[in-house]
């Protein structure tokens, strides 16, 4: 009965932590999808800017202090 009391907490920990990684890699896995799917966005706004000659949209999401 002591050596039960050794393990359990250990146990309980790597159950916990097994649930824990299972969670959050489903997670990671939506927000990369989303992250990708933005990006693809915002590269397609500044190409179309770039293709129009519109320097609004091509430089929408340069940083402020920027220089060209």
């Amino acid at each position: 009965m002591i050596h039960f009391a050794y393990w359990k907490p250990s146990l309980l920990l790597f159950a916990v932590a097994t649930v824990g990684a299972a969670v959050w890699t489903r997670a990671m896995a939506i927000d990369q999808s989303a992250i990708a799917e933005t990006i693809k966005a915002v590269v397609a706004q500044v190409v179309a800017g770039i293709n129009a000659h519109d320097p609004i949209k091509t430089t929408a999401y340069d940083a402020p202090d920027i220089i060209s």
